[in-house]
This record gives structure tokens, sequence and C-alpha cells, in this order.
């Protein structure tokens, strides 16, 4: 059941470390180049910002890439079952349609009609500009959770419907629908992604089971 929302205060925004870096004119940061970044420097959580600056954050990736492979299967098994759109992993780096933003979630699903474009902007250069209807951000060791709640905000005011935080070390899942703030659920046995992906029901038991090993 949802709880009242217990946001992380601005201390625990402090946790994060994280450098932003300004590039020259004549040097700019390419989708080629952003995504050769990526595969150098596995250790790091590497963006790129609305002016093209590079954005690295430190931090162990913990559990997050088991998590994040977790659910991705569970996405996809939803979607072979209802034929129903297209899942993405950590790898499937979007941009924002009108900035030089761009983003990769730890799971996403995008809609029929937006995994049509995804996939017919897949013979172009570059990210897809398609914003997924359904993100999901998992903190890593040494990332604030506050930071992750305003990346996921960052998702909603782009055009998502549905963004999730997932917390493991507390077990926390924040769950943003439309303008509101989150709702906060502590340590569910599974949880409903919503009328977006009908009928999926994520199981959690085994991804909290991994942590509890």
């Amino acid at each position: 059941m949802a709880q009242s929302a217990v946001l992380p205060s601005p201390a625990e925004m402090a946790k994060d470390v994280v450098f932003v870096v300004d590039l020259p004119p004549e040097t700019p940061l390419t989708d080629d180049l952003l995504e050769r970044c990526v595969e150098l420097n596995p250790y790091l959580d590497i963006e790129r910002g609305a002016q093209g600056e590079l954005i690295l954050s430190g931090g162990s990736p913990g559990f997050a890439p088991f998590i994040g492979v977790m659910l991705v299967h569970q996405f996809m098994t939803w979607a072979d079952e209802t034929g129903g759109g297209l899942v993405g992993g950590a790898g499937a780096g979007v941009r924002r349609p009108h900035d030089l933003r761009t983003r990769a979630p730890n799971a996403c699903w995008f809609t029929a009609e937006q995994a049509e474009e995804v996939l017919r902007q897949a013979d172009e250069p570059g990210y897809p500009r398609v914003i997924p209807t359904v993100v999901v951000e998992i903190r890593r060791i040494g990332q604030s959770a506050a930071s992750q709640l305003e990346k996921v905000r960052e998702w909603m005011r782009d055009g998502a419907k549905v963004g999730w935080v997932i917390d493991p070390q507390s077990k926390t899942i924040y769950v943003f629908r439309d303008d509101g703030e989150p709702e906060v659920h502590a340590n569910p046995p599974a949880l409903e992604v919503g009328p977006e992906m009908p009928g999926l029901i994520i199981n959690f038991k085994r991804i909290w089971g991994l942590l509890d090993r």
C-alpha cells in the first residue's frame, strides 16, 4: 500500500558526486562520442545535458544492473504475451526532441506507436528522440535518492506517463504519475505498473531476495 510521501532532505542531495564538464564548441559531444564514453567507462553514470555538456556521476553500480535485467525480463514477458510496444534497458539511450539532453533509464517501455518511431529512427544517426511512456531509474550506491527523483521528474516533464525510482538500499519504490508528487511504497512484494501496461504486476520478492542473500 502506498504511504505518505517522505522525500529525501537537501542533505541527502549533497551525497552525490556529480561533475558537469563543458566542452569547447569545436569539440562537441556527439552521439557517437557519448556512446563511446559510456562503453569505455562502465563504472560511471555518463549522460549529456541540454546544452551538450558531459554529466558524470560516480558510485558503485551495486545491484542496480542485476535489478534492471530482472525488471526488463518481466517487461519483456508482458510485452511478448500482449504483443505490446518495445522494451528497453540501460543501453537504450534516448534524446529529448528539442535539445541535446540524453538519458538512459535502467528500464523503459514504449507504446506500439512510439516503438514504430523508435525503429524508424534506428536507421538514422544518433539516439532516438522518443520519450518512453514508462521509465524506471535505480539508485546506485553513492547516488542520492533525491537526485534520482529529480531525474524522474525530468522524464515526467518530458512526457513520460509513469516513472519509478527504485532504491535498493531502503527497498523503497517511488512512483510518479502525471504531475503529482510520488507515491512511496516501502518493501512491496509486488507492484502494478498501471493502465499504461495493463495487467503487468512486477514481482519484487526475488529482487528483495537478491538483496537479502
